[in-house]
């Protein structure tokens, strides 16, 4: 476990539990603090997990029956995160890389945004989807020395943003963070720019166009989000499990093409 200077019990927790606790100073670089992290472990998988986010006894049972299963050369596995303010929602952030192999080479390129696909990708690594599944538990804004405040948050984004502006990966996570705090107007700039920066099927395409739409639901805009629907559904006509939660969304979109 990473502690960055939690207040409440939750590092005696951790310590009952019998976990390896590891102390760390948070500097605007969330990624780096993470590779330290990551050089100290010693399991064959490593799952990564934020204070506010929880998995269930049947997530660990499932991901115990998959890990066995996976070829040599799956590297990572994407996993949902639901919001779970919003159960009726679509899974806002659809999957993420969270489950992936210790291999000193895969780490985390970014102060902020979840940058395991291209560490991996880069490496010649396979990513697979899972329907494995994260809860996200909403948390208040804490102070601006904490990671998880929501302006401290979006600061790292905008440090990101700079370094690599035409990252998907980037994009997609200004957008959802916006998103999150109701700010749908900057939300689908930053969702429309991810769009156009993803090839469909993959990941980040799938997430950002899930998301825009719930934006345009979000604003009572039906015909939008319709609108949205049907144009990535033309882009991915074999993704059956992407349609479906399409029209999940939008049902109206279950009888065109």
């Amino acid at each position: 476990m990473l502690d960055l200077g939690s207040t409440d019990r939750s590092r005696a927790i951790a310590l009952e539990y019998g976990a390896r606790l590891y102390g760390g100073a948070f500097a605007d670089d969330l990624g780096s603090l993470r590779d330290a992290f990551l050089s100290r472990t010693t399991s064959e998988w490593i799952l990564c997990l934020d204070a506010d986010e929880l998995l269930d006894e049947p997530q660990v049972e499932r991901i115990g029956a998959f890990l066995p299963s996976l070829p040599a050369d799956v590297w990572g596995v994407r996993i949902r995160v639901r919001d779970g303010q919003r159960p009726g929602s679509a899974r806002l952030g659809g999957h993420e890389v969270r489950l992936f192999r210790n291999r000193s080479e895969i780490v985390f390129q970014l102060r902020s945004a979840e940058g395991m696909d291209c560490s991996i990708s880069r490496l010649g690594g396979r990513v697979m989807d899972s329907e494995i599944e994260i809860v996200c538990a909403s948390v208040p804004d804490r102070s601006p020395a904490c990671y998880r405040c929501r302006h401290t948050r979006l600061k790292l984004l905008h440090l990101d943003l700079a370094d690599r502006r035409d990252d998907a990966s980037v994009l997609f996570a200004l957008g959802k963070h916006h998103f999150r705090h109701g700010d749908f107007f900057h939300a689908e700039c930053f969702l429309n720019d991810c769009l156009q920066r993803s090839r469909p099927g993959e990941a980040h395409y799938r997430a950002a166009a899930l998301a825009l739409i719930e934006s345009h639901l979000g604003k009572e805009e039906p015909c939008r989000a319709a609108e949205v629907a049907e144009y990535v559904l033309k882009q991915v006509p074999d993704d059956g499990p992407f349609r479906a939660a399409v029209r999940q969304l939008v049902p109206s979109e279950g009888g065109r093409p």
